[in-house]
């Protein structure tokens, strides 16, 4: 029988103490006379008498306390021989009790032991080993590691001195892959576009949070996803003035919700809009100020790599951008316009004469720049000379002295008939010769120009001396542009050259010698000699077939003319608003090299999950078959693995460069929409503490003592750095997390609390007690559950259900908001179904979150004297949030249901606060929205918060801080 003595047993038979047993043997001898006399004394007088009062045993004062006796029988050296026989022999024959009492009170012990060993056949459960999971590192010089399953990992020495060894429990194949991106995109509401978000990007300063993050929460860093498209066309090359674009639209958009950029080196240029007709549906006017640099081609912004510039067309409202089929430009007040004349290079910014000082027909102007290089179509050009010296009168009446015989009508008449005789020549030079453009003569002087200055954005004002346009179309230029500024050195240039109608100066210096001397002085005016103060220098231009449009991918591109991606498992055939989009980036992976990666999860609720890579054609390929995962669609910690397949791409335009990209289709689970009694948001996604690659899990082993394992708890991070023997090419081993799903042998006393449980509920719920010990023993991220007794209007299904309360422990909560934790409505679902299937058929069972009810306080009190009045004020709130809600603040502190406010109490606190003089007023309001002076009591699933009057987020991550510190 001594195997199964416990010794730790609250069930005892008999719980008589000797003291107990002397006191009621005191009580018993006071009845029984002593002697014959008329007032006898009782046997107590003589029983519990002092030795030295024996002479004298009637006295009753001089009794011996029981207690006296005790001490005595604990104490038996300090009798000194002084006890009397009887008082021995009583103490004797008490202790000769003791043995069968001792047996006795095992009896239930040996009872019990033998109904669970004998013959239920339980015993104690045996000591598990625990698993952590590890990350290798290879050093540079190594390109892969092959690590077989078994190898054994160095974690120091447990309690007692014994080696500390892990085996790896799968091959490994390591290599150099590193995670360094985390995005997502999703949408809150069907209706609203949506929202993306870069959570970790490691080389671009984006550092991962500490504690983790929630997949896809709401917050400031969300921003709406771009919709739209790029077009790239060498018609958008501009190197400065004023610009202005014009964009043809396939189909009607709405304008105003539509913005634009150009590329301009490594950086996008934000175009302005500007005016458009008011009937106009599918056309766009954007303008960029002189000011503003080049529109340039930009090679790997953003992952293009277009030789043509880029025009960005986007808006954040979710809805498309239609295809652009024209892009047309002008330019005023072009810069960087190489001139030059027959006399030599000139500069169109400073006076100059560009005919020469007598211009006769033929002589011209050369003119270059770069913009008119490589366009796609015609270009016009605009020449505005700001003219100086200009006759005061028209040319006609300037020019009316100068005339011509005409030998058939015996008359002279006037040689310049109208102000447009002058005219150039266009003509395209190029070295060695010369093409003429047929049609291309233009006049100088012409009125009323051709280019609209209605055209131009209002933002834009052509000169106010340019009373005249110089309109000319040519083809665009071909070859290379060089570095000179004489026209003449380029591949080709645009040449002017007067043609049909010089200025006459010959004719002037024939009419001024043909004067005869002594005969009055020949009144003629001066031929005018074109001089002009500057050049202002503009072109136009139209593509009328863009040469690449790409649409815009959440954080890429593609292009236009690709077929859209399919999702070809009909399990996976999510309507677009449904689905969460995950993206994974990796660097220095290559195809047809192995991902390992071990995933640190808790998680709400299941997954449908669907995995694509970015292949080299730049479209999302189907992973599922390669992939190997452990955590049940991300449901869980664990390994998930996959081996990229040959296509793989690390440039693919549609994410970031020099990463392999990994895509998560998401959804949850679909589940009974039971409602949800908190107003409490909640995720459906996961909490994602850490994500590591070429990780395998190691499991605790003792190759010496198997049955001697020995675990001591969780095994600390960074426990583990090496291997127990040296491996070529490792450098070192990461352990990121503690080990979990270690245990201790069982003991005696929970081995017999836990099958006392088991037998007690058998596996069923049928009582509010089995139901608590049920969930606490599946769940263990349940703190506590408590049955709540609601008003048919307070319950999902009117008064037919029994309700029950469940508080998450702390830091097990689905929502981000530790002062009001609450599970996801699945995971109640989950524990709901759970009872059901071990309870009666016809139970209704509810499982709730709390309810949480603000109650706004107002106080005013005096601060000690030294105290700054706002540390005093934040202080103190820091202070009544520990004490009246200190879960948020405690990790071992949980929700406190059915708490009231004590008015006084609080008052009591906040006086005895330290750096608080007095307390001059303070109010709670009630459900009424009154303030009073009086107790708030919460409702049976209500918990009371605290609304401060400047409980801010800054107060909160305060107090969260100071509870991740502990």
């Amino acid at each position: 029988m001594s195997d199964f003595l416990a010794t730790d047993d609250p069930f005892i038979l008999d719980d008589r103490t000797l003291l107990s047993r002397l006191l009621q043997l005191k009580e018993y001898c006071k009845k029984i006379p002593f002697g014959g006399q008329t007032s006898p004394p009782s046997w107590a007088e003589f029983m519990f008498a002092h030795q030295e009062e024996l002479a004298d045993p009637l006295d009753p004062g001089k009794l011996l306390d029981p207690g006296q006796l005790v001490w005595l029988y604990q104490n038996p050296e300090q009798a000194n021989g002084r006890m009397t026989p009887h008082q021995a022999f009583l103490l004797a024959f008490l202790r000769m009790q003791e043995t069968p009492r001792d047996l006795l009170n095992q009896l239930p012990a040996a009872h019990r032991q033998l109904y669970y060993r004998k013959l239920l056949g339980l015993q104690e459960r045996p000591a598990l080993a625990d698993q952590v999971a590890v990350s290798f590192r290879l050093n540079q010089t190594t390109p892969a590691l092959y690590l077989p399953v078994g190898t054994l990992l160095d974690a120091g020495q447990d309690s007692q001195g014994h080696p500390a060894h892990y085996r790896l429990q799968q091959s490994l194949l390591a290599n150099h892959a590193q995670w360094t991106d985390l995005r997502w995109c999703h949408s809150t509401d069907n209706s609203a576009p949506k929202l993306g978000r870069i959570a970790y990007d490691r080389d671009n300063g984006v550092p991962w949070p500490q504690q983790g993050i929630r997949l896809f929460e709401e917050g400031a860093a969300d921003a709406p996803l771009a919709t739209g498209r790029v077009v790239s066309s060498a018609v958008l090359a501009m190197s400065g003035g004023i610009r202005e674009i014009t964009v043809t639209l396939a189909q009607a958009a709405d304008a105003a919700a539509i913005s634009a950029e150009v590329s301009s080196n490594s950086e996008w240029l934000r175009l302005e809009k500007g005016i458009i007709k008011a009937d106009s549906t599918t056309e766009l006017v954007f303008s960029l100020g002189a000011d503003a640099g080049p529109v340039t081609p930009a090679s790997g912004l953003d992952g293009f790599h277009e030789a043509t510039p880029l025009l960005k067309l986007y808006r954040h409202d979710g809805e498309q951008v239609p295809e652009v089929i024209s892009l047309s430009v002008n330019v005023q007040d072009l810069p960087d316009v190489f001139f030059s004349t027959d006399d030599g290079s000139a500069s169109i910014d400073a006076r100059s004469y560009p005919f020469g000082n007598e211009p006769i027909l033929g002589v011209g102007l050369n003119l270059v720049a770069a913009d008119w290089y490589g366009k796609p179509g015609a270009v016009t050009v605009s020449l505005q000379p700001e003219w100086i010296d200009l006759p005061s009168e028209s040319f006609v009446k300037w020019y009316e002295e100068y005339t011509v015989e005409v030998a058939s009508q015996s008359q002279s008449q006037p040689i310049i008939t109208n102000d447009e005789v002058f005219k150039v020549q266009a003509v395209i030079g190029s070295r060695g010769s010369a093409i003429e453009l047929e049609g291309k003569l233009a006049s100088l002087f012409k009125q009323n120009p051709v280019v609209e200055k209605s055209k131009v954005s209002s933002t834009v004002s052509l000169p106010s001396s340019a009373d005249y346009i110089i309109q000319i179309e040519i083809q665009g230029l071909l070859g290379n542009t060089v570095d000179s500024q004489d026209p003449q050195d380029w591949p080709s240039w645009l040449r002017l050259e007067l043609a049909e109608q010089d200025f006459l100066h010959a004719h002037y210096w024939r009419v001024l010698a043909s004067q005869k001397a002594g005969q009055d002085p020949i009144q003629i005016n001066p031929p005018y000699t074109p001089q002009w103060k500057r050049l202002h220098v503009g072109y136009s231009c139209i593509d009328v077939a863009p040469r690449k449009q790409y649409q815009l991918t959440p954080f890429g591109h593609v292009l236009a003319s690709a077929p859209p991606a399919q999702i070809v498992d009909e399990k996976y055939r999510w309507r677009e608003e449904e689905r969460s989009e995950l993206y994974l980036g990796f660097r220095n992976l290559s195809p047809k090299e192995d991902l390992s990666l071990h995933w640190q999860l808790q998680t709400p609720r299941t997954l449908d999950i669907s995995w694509h890579y970015l292949t080299q054609d730049n479209c999302w390929a189907a992973l599922d078959a390669s992939v190997t995962d452990h955590t049940e669609h991300l449901f869980r910690s664990g390994l998930w693995s996959a081996t990229m397949p040959q296509d793989a791409a690390t440039n693919a335009p549609m994410m970031p460069s020099g990463r392999v990209w990994l895509r998560a289709l998401m959804v949850p689970v679909p589940y009974d929409q039971a409602g949800e009694p908190s107003e409490v948001a909640t995720s459906d996604y996961p909490w994602l503490r850490g994500l590591h690659t070429n990780s395998g899990t190691a499991v605790r082993v003792n190759d010496e003592a198997p049955d001697a394992l020995v675990f001591d708890g969780s095994l600390a991070p960074g426990s583990i750095t090496q291997p127990l023997q040296k491996i070529e090419g490792l450098e070192s081993i990461d352990q990121p997390w503690p080990s979990q799903g270690g245990r201790a042998p069982e003991s005696e006393v929970e081995f017999t609390q836990r099958v006392a449980k088991q037998l007690d509920h058998r596996g069923r719920a049928l009582t509010w007690r089995d139901m608590k010990t049920l969930l606490l023993a599946r769940y263990p991220e349940i703190y506590d559950a408590l049955p709540v007794f609601l008003s048919a209007g307070q319950t999902q299904a009117g008064g037919r259900r029994q309700c029950m309360l469940v508080i998450p422990a702390n830091g097990q909560m689905d929502n981000t908001d530790p002062l009001c934790p609450v599970f996801n409505p699945a995971r109640l679902k989950e524990m709901t179904q759970y009872l059901c299937e071990h309870a009666s058929l016809w139970l209704e069972l509810e499982l709730l979150n709390p309810l949480y009810r603000k109650v706004a306080i107002s106080y005013q009190v005096d601060f000690t004297a030294g105290m700054n009045a706002a540390y005093g004020d934040k202080q103190l709130q820091l202070a009544l949030a520990q004490h009246y809600m200190p879960w948020m603040c405690d990790q071992t502190s949980a929700v406190q249901l059915g708490n009231h406010l004590d008015y006084y109490g609080m008052v009591k606190f906040i006086q005895q606060l330290p750096f608080v003089d007095s307390v001059k007023e303070l109010k709670l309001k009630d459900k009424q929205g009154n303030f009073q002076q009086g107790n708030i009591q919460s409702g049976e699933n209500e918990v009371l918060l605290l609304s401060l009057p400047v409980f801010d987020a800054e107060t909160t991550a305060q107090a969260v801080d100071q509870r991740n510190d502990l």
